[in-house]
């Protein structure tokens, strides 16, 4: 079919209004939407997917390296923890041990009567020596307080030991005296 156009003014009242919707475009509200348009823009989409991964990465290898850090610290302060508690019991068994043994032989020697209160003095000093305690003796409660030691006496650098006794009923302590050159008479009270 042939077309007839009008000439002049009428063609131009006739095109231009159908010219002008044909160039129109369609309103964005109105265009059919597709499954990869969205609310966002792809490349926003993209760019936010690949900052979670790495936020996420991020977090996960931080998390790893800190619960790996926190055994790992648990275990040693539990090895050096049970190390320790084992070379204490060793060191107070050492220091211990003998004590209580010599404990044990000095109240079953005095129950047994080997031992009696004028030997006390003899029978303590090679004890107390021998096992290189601080301190040694006897102690009682009954009938009357009383007691007799051994003790360490004097400076670090000129150290010395001392008898002490404190017989039933007594209310002080006495010490023998030793002077350099009067021998082994004399008692000092304190």
């Amino acid at each position: 079919m042939t077309k007839v156009a009008p000439s002049g003014s009428e063609y131009e009242e006739q095109t231009t209004p159908s010219v002008v919707a044909i160039k129109e475009p369609l309103n964005p509200k109105t265009q059919p939407r597709t499954c990869c348009t969205g609310i966002i823009p792809l490349n926003l989409f993209i760019v936010s997917i690949i900052s979670v991964m790495i936020l996420s990465g991020c977090l996960l290898v931080w998390l790893s390296s800190y619960l790996v850090t926190e055994k790992a610290i648990n275990d040693l302060s539990t090895k050096l923890i049970n190390e320790s508690g084992r070379k204490i019991i060793t060191y107070l068994d050492g220091v211990m041990t003998p004590i209580a043994k010599l404990t044990k032989t000095m109240a079953r020697e005095y129950t047994t009567g080997v031992v009696t209160i004028p030997m006390f003095r003899n029978y303590l000093f090679p004890k107390f020596v021998e096992f290189r305690t601080t301190g040694c003796g006897f102690f009682f409660s009954v009938p009357l307080p009383s007691r007799y030691t051994y003790t360490i006496s004097g400076t670090t650098s000129n150290p010395f030991p001392v008898f002490a006794y404190q017989p039933f009923g007594y209310e002080g302590n006495m010490y023998p005296c030793y002077p350099a050159n009067a021998g082994l008479k004399g008692f000092c009270q304190m």
